[in-house]
C-alpha cells in the first residue's frame, strides 16, 4: 500500500465503532480506520443502540454495509495499521437551489 497513498478507493464499511469506521477497499480487500476524530466537516457522535456515526449538523449517518468513497491518508508500518480519509461527497443536484432569473 505504500505505493497508494494519497490515492482514493471505494470501499465498504464493516464495522462502526465509538472510535471510527472500519473500511474495506472493494477492489484490493484491505482493511483501515477512519478515526472519528478526522470526520471534521460535522460533528459526529456514535450511537450506540442503531451502531451508526450521525453528524448531528446535517445529518449525514454512516453505517454497516454503506459504500463510501476514502483516501489512503496515513500508514503506519510499525502496527501494521492504515488510516483512511472520508472523501467529500459532492453535492446531489435535488440539493442544490435553482435560481430564477428576473
Amino acid at each position: 500500500m505504500r505505493d497508494r497513498l494519497g490515492q482514493e478507493f471505494d470501499g465498504l464499511i464493516v464495522s462502526v465503532t465509538k472510535f471510527g469506521l472500519f473500511i474495506e477497499l472493494l477492489d484490493l480487500f484491505v482493511e483501515g480506520l477512519v478515526p472519528l476524530a478526522t470526520m471534521t466537516d460535522d460533528r459526529y457522535t456514535y450511537r450506540e443502540n442503531t451502531k451508526q456515526i450521525a453528524g448531528e449538523r446535517f445529518g449525514r449517518k454512516y453505517s454497516l454495509g454503506d459504500r463510501v468513497r476514502v483516501l489512503v491518508d496515513r500508514i503506519d508500518y510499525v502496527q501494521h495499521k492504515i488510516q483512511f480519509a472520508l472523501v467529500e461527497e459532492a453535492p446531489s443536484r435535488a440539493s442544490k437551489r435553482h435560481k430564477r432569473r428576473a
